[in-house]
């Protein structure tokens, strides 16, 4: 088996095993198994680069493909790190009663959390965000 045949294999199976662990069902009932999944993606970018450059029918033309994105994903990721991250102390954490919500015909227990924070008045707090 040549290089360009297995790295294409992997990088089918990889691409299936991130396509299955995006479903809502994956990301909801195995989200830890979703978040590995999804953490290979330098693997997933190293056999795309050796995928492309066998030199099966023509010279590889796959890092013009590959350049692009990369240096994209690359702002991204420093635009990420390079944010500020705010430390924000829990004082207490406590599971309050609430009883049970009928959703469907179907009784589902619920709870609800109450946490106390300490936050200086600089926090600009975005629902969501």
């Amino acid at each position: 088996m040549s290089v360009v045949g297995f790295t294409g294999m992997l990088l089918t199976l990889q691409f299936f095993l991130i396509f299955i662990f995006s479903m809502q069902y994956s990301r909801r009932h195995t989200f830890r198994a979703f978040w590995l999944i999804h953490l290979s993606y330098p693997i997933y970018f190293i056999l795309m680069l050796l995928h492309g450059a066998g030199r099966m029918i023509q010279a590889p033309y796959t890092y013009y493909f590959v350049l692009g994105p990369f240096i994209l994903f690359a702002i991204d990721q420093l635009i990420s790190v390079s944010r500020r991250k705010i430390e924000i102390p829990v004082v207490s954490a406590k599971i309050l009663p609430s009883g049970k919500l009928i959703k469907f015909n179907i009784l589902i227990n619920s709870c609800v959390l109450l946490i106390d924070i300490i936050i200086s008045l600089s926090v600009c707090y975005v629902s969501g965000g």
